[in-house]
């Protein structure tokens, strides 16, 4: 007999729910949470109490929101309730204590009408957003990229051609944009050489008037901090460097709550907007996996002048706290524009800048973002269909179809992944 039945509350059939907990959708955590927000109402809380599990869900997958569109709350609720769910057109007017459109009231809830539709927020998170857009605005204001003296070109060209592996153009216009932009975005897969170009970077950050005390590696864990401390150092022995330069073995990576002196018994963080950081350069890993929250928290905390330089995949899963902070910053069909003085620094670096496009609706931090498609890792046929997954391409038939090299694509449907594992084992041990 199962003993955790005590987090549900009365009057709720308890199976449909117990599932969803055995599934790790919700936790107990979660259960309680809702069960605290029905507990003690007049009437059927049946209702309230689905929605409230379908926001926490959507929460727990990463979403800051719910669209409250009878179509999506259906899919939703089949998908994980096995019911439709029936609510009253205004939550507000129904539940007032806990829903409300004005932010200035509150509520646990709140309701945003955008572009599309109605969405439910959890305030803090809603407000966590809202913070983040505003940064993000500050950032994007300034639109120009910095004007580098030729001295400087001098070095990060000298920087490019000492590296141990030669970078590709891409490569190249990332380290072009992280050098001329405070603030600045470097997108790739597994094997793009992001390692390569912050190395590259570093290196050019001690030449160009910053100490190594000056620079932060942060990462969201101890594990991503680790890696990236090795990953960089082992780039770096691999090349002859200068005095100024050897400095850099100096450098370790660090968690963001380390570095902002977090403090689990307050729940707060030292470092903040009242107590700056005095690091001049921020290089942070796996952004992808940062959560709103975090992502303010650090931002609140960094000095006016501080160069911030944020790597990560865009494509990758989301954080494991709400907010895929990096995805929202780079849309799903991103274009760089480059200004004029980029193009004047790209010449003289002997690079090929793509066309700005002609469309009128440039994003803010189109001249900022750097987007790393070539891989030295992955078979590029399986990143081929990778990228056309993630871009909905019209081709997509086309390219299951493709029999090329060692690349055969096989649909699911056709065969068991067991079945087609112990095929593929049974080849190997043949050969």
């Amino acid at each position: 007999m199962r003993t955790d039945r005590w987090i549900f509350p009365k009057g709720i059939e308890t199976e449909k729910y117990i599932k969803l907990l055995d599934e790790k959708l919700l936790s107990i955590v979660d259960f309680l949470s809702i069960r605290d927000f029905v507990e003690g109402r007049d009437g059927s809380i049946a209702d309230l109490y689905d929605l409230l599990c379908l926001s926490f869900i959507e929460f727990n997958n990463g979403s800051l929101c719910i669209r409250l569109e009878a179509t999506r709350l259906k899919e939703l609720s089949m998908r994980y309730l096995d019911k439709e769910l029936a609510l009253p057109e205004d939550l507000h007017d129904e539940w007032p204590d806990l829903f409300s459109n004005d932010p200035t009231e509150f509520k646990p809830f709140i309701i945003q009408k955008i572009a599309s539709g109605n969405y439910l927020f959890f305030y803090t998170y809603w407000h966590c957003a809202g913070r983040l857009r505003d940064m993000l605005q500050d950032l994007a204001k300034e639109t120009s990229s910095r004007k580098i003296p030729d001295t400087e070109i001098a070095i990060i060209n000298a920087t490019i051609y000492k590296q141990e592996h030669v970078l590709n153009n891409e490569q190249k216009i990332a380290l072009l944009i992280a050098a001329a932009q405070r603030f600045s975005v470097i997108s790739g897969g597994p094997g793009t050489g992001k390692t390569s170009i912050i190395s590259a970077l570093l290196q050019i950050l001690v030449q160009t008037g910053y100490d190594v005390d000056d620079i932060e590696l942060l990462a969201p864990t101890g594990r991503a901090a680790q890696r990236m401390t090795e990953s960089i150092h082992s780039n770096l022995k691999a090349i002859k460097l200068n005095e100024k330069e050897s400095e850099l073995s100096k450098l370790k990576g660090k968690t963001i709550h380390l570095l902002l002196a977090y403090n689990p018994i307050l729940n707060s963080f030292n470092h903040n907007k009242n107590n700056r950081l005095k690091a001049r350069v921020l290089i942070v890993d796996e952004v992808s996996m940062l959560d709103v929250q975090l992502m303010v928290q650090l931002l609140s905390a960094v000095r006016d002048d501080c160069k911030i330089i944020f790597l990560g995949d865009k494509d990758q899963l989301p954080s494991v706290d709400a907010g895929a902070v990096l995805s929202d910053i780079i849309p799903s069909h991103f274009e760089m524009h480059f200004d004029e003085n980029s193009r004047r620094l790209a010449k003289k670096m002997d690079l090929n800048l793509p066309r700005n496009s002609n469309t009128e609706a440039i994003h803010p931090l189109a001249n900022k973002i750097s987007i790393l498609k070539i891989s030295y890792r992955s078979d590029r046929h399986i990143l081929q269909l990778a990228h056309a997954i993630n871009n909905n391409d019209r081709d997509l038939e086309d390219i299951f179809s493709k029999k090329t090299g060692s690349v055969q694509f096989i649909s699911s449907s056709k065969m068991k992944l067991k079945d087609l594992l112990n095929k593929w084992a049974v080849s190997k041990l043949i050969e």
